[in-house]
């Protein structure tokens, strides 16, 4: 989840060295998937677990914000696992230098965070009103592609929607058609890769596979291409 992305950048940010070995060992637990250790009491229940990886990871918390001021950015929080947007809204620790900001196109995140959370900022995105969503579209799309009926199907499809008007501009410039009028993200981005070159496509899936661990030497050991045509099969 959300906490796992964020202990794995924290913990290579300077500070992470002062946590201590238990929570160091819960923190590599959460991100390694590692065993449980033979020392460890079988009866360790999962509410006991999620406490101990709550400590750890607000040791590791305070101990970079030690070193540093530290701020965390958390964009679309309505999409984040619930476990990990309660945490994060109201149980960081008030006395340390970390501040949280999140973004939400849902009214109901961060609604009710508790008075004493004077670190965390929750900022609401309303959508895109009818002009602004014409414009960005209009910036996106190309004049040979950008006729009336496209322009304002699309408009109206995207309801406002940054990603959805980017997502549309994409799918019109690259096949030339008016997406159908019950498309979604989902469906366009299938369509966009069904339309991939074969080794494009390879990378892809090799992306999918590898997750957080997908960089590039490790895509290049896994797809052998020449550097220009790694460089135009990921682009």
């Amino acid at each position: 989840g959300t906490l796992t992305d964020l202990v794995q950048t924290l913990l290579k940010c300077p500070g992470s060295l002062g946590v201590a070995p238990e929570s160091m060992n819960w923190l590599h637990r959460l991100v390694s998937r590692v065993e449980r250790p033979e020392s460890e009491p079988q009866s360790t229940s999962a509410a006991e677990t999620s406490r101990f990886v709550k400590q750890a990871f607000q040791d590791l918390l305070e101990s970079v914000a030690a070193e540093a001021p530290l701020l965390l950015v958390v964009e679309d929080a309505h999409w984040i696992d619930g476990a990990s947007r309660d945490y994060l809204l109201r149980q960081l620790p008030p006395d340390t230098r970390v501040h949280l900001l999140v973004t939400s196109r849902d009214a109901t995140v961060g609604k009710d965070i508790p008075s004493e959370a004077k670190a965390v900022c929750v900022r609401k995105l309303e959508t895109l009103t009818a002009s602004e969503a014409a414009q960005l579209f209009d910036t996106l799309l190309s004049p040979a592609r950008n006729v009336a009926p496209v322009f304002q199907t699309c408009v109206e499809l995207a309801n406002g929607n940054p990603l959805f008007i980017r997502t549309l501009a994409q799918h019109v410039s690259a096949s030339g058609d008016m997406p159908s009028a019950d498309a979604g993200i989902a469906d366009l981005m299938l369509q966009r890769v069904h339309a991939l070159e074969p080794t494009s496509l390879l990378l892809l899936r090799m992306i999918s596979i590898l997750g957080t661990l997908s960089t590039n030497v490790r895509l290049r050991a896994c797809v052998p291409l020449a550097p220009h045509e790694f460089l135009l099969a990921l682009q």
